[in-house]
């Protein structure tokens, strides 16, 4: 049985090492790179990044439910898995909060921007839709790196301790 535990821990952190490989590769490299290489293009950019932090959303969904699903199974040692269970189940709440509250009102805010203006980066800052655009991009920013640090630290966490 600790053989078995323990495969599943290096499972647990081998899966959770990959969500945050994602999280960084998307949120520090990918989407910044769209909006250096296609500067002449916004909109375009935009289009793009959303499309990826949608997969990667999604993505992190199906992984933290994952997660959290051999965390549960965990009842032989509780306590090896209950701070990182917990830190990971903000990390899913905080993802259904981006997927079911944030995303939509950006997309629906970027194209009305966009009819307006032409693109999001064109309208003024004193524009109300504007304003209310660029309040949800630093949330969605400040989630995901809160997100990305909850996430670190169960890894962490969950890497010291020992299955028994």
């Amino acid at each position: 049985m600790v053989k078995f535990l323990h495969h599943l821990k290096a499972f647990w952190l081998l899966l959770l090492g990959t969500w945050i490989g994602m999280e960084v590769a998307v949120d520090f490299i990918a989407a910044p790179a769209l909006f250096i290489n296609l500067k002449d293009n916004t909109v375009l950019a935009a289009a793009l990044a959303g499309k990826l932090f949608l997969a990667q959303n999604i993505s992190g969904m199906i992984i933290m439910t994952i997660l959290l699903a051999v965390a549960a199974t965990m009842r032989r040692d509780p306590m090896f898995w209950k701070v990182p269970a917990i830190l990971l189940l903000i990390c899913l709440t905080f993802l259904l909060v981006e997927l079911l509250w944030i995303m939509p009102q950006i997309h629906e805010l970027r194209s009305q921007l966009g009819a307006m203006y032409g693109s999001t980066s064109q309208a003024p800052a004193d524009d109300p839709l504007r304003a209310r655009f660029d309040m949800l991009h630093q949330a969605s920013v400040a989630r995901a790196m809160v997100q990305l640090c909850l996430g670190t630290t169960a890894f962490l966490i969950a890497a010291k301790r020992k299955a028994s």
